[in-house]
């Protein structure tokens, strides 16, 4: 007969081998599971970072035109341009009023010429001297007068051109004070006038045109 003590141990063995060999395949599972997820972490990671840098390339290719291309259109309400001192020679941009204004001016920020679009469709050009006063301007207005004006170091208009939408022209000097000392003028018939100051408060009469020439 067998002994059923022998038989026992036999069972005890073999149920401890059976747990020890599931307990090593539940700690292998274990870790295959971290490994698992430390590596599906990191792809997640990795993808996340390629969607990134692709979404930061069409942001700043549709800004500035990705690498060997230009970009169509930059918008932008104003630009500015700086010199390698961070000084401002230069700006483009819209006005609190609404007009569009390009200026370039001297590293002093005085000397520059600025042009300028008014809402109303005005638009000019100004020369200014080293203190900041404007020397020269022309502008063009809705009604297509044309005006030349010349201005002295003070910023008092000197001589001005006129030139009307009707054809009529006028040109006029001024003194220091910046009252008018002598005119010419030209009106749309084409008749013309003459106007001298000979001194202070006084003046020669206009020479009218003659009402009975055609």
């Amino acid at each position: 007969m067998s002994d059923p003590t022998g038989q026992g141990q036999d069972l005890k063995e073999l149920m401890h081998e059976l747990e020890a060999g599931v307990n090593a395949r539940i700690a292998g599972l274990e870790a295959e599971n971290q490994r698992l997820r430390r590596l599906s972490l990191w792809t997640i990671i990795g993808l996340a970072a390629v969607l990134g840098l692709g979404i930061a390339l069409v942001i700043v290719g549709s800004r500035r035109g990705l690498p060997g291309t230009v970009a169509r259109e930059v918008a932008s309400r104003s630009f500015v341009v700086r010199d390698a001192d961070g000084k401002v020679r230069g700006a483009w941009g819209v006005a609190a009023d609404g007009s569009l204004r390009f200026s370039i001016q001297d590293a002093r920020g005085k000397a520059g010429v600025t042009m300028t679009v008014l809402k109303d469709g005005s638009s000019g050009v100004t020369i200014s001297d080293t203190l900041g006063n404007a020397r020269a301007v022309i502008g063009l207005l809705p009604d297509q007068t044309t005006t030349l004006v010349f201005a002295d170091g003070a910023g008092r208009s000197r001589t001005v051109l006129n030139l009307a939408g009707d054809g009529a022209s006028s040109l006029a000097f001024a003194d220091r004070n910046g009252s008018t000392r002598a005119g010419l003028a030209l009106d749309s018939r084409g008749f013309g006038t003459f106007t001298l100051a000979e001194r202070p408060g006084a003046a020669v009469p206009d020479t009218q045109p003659d009402s009975t020439r055609p």
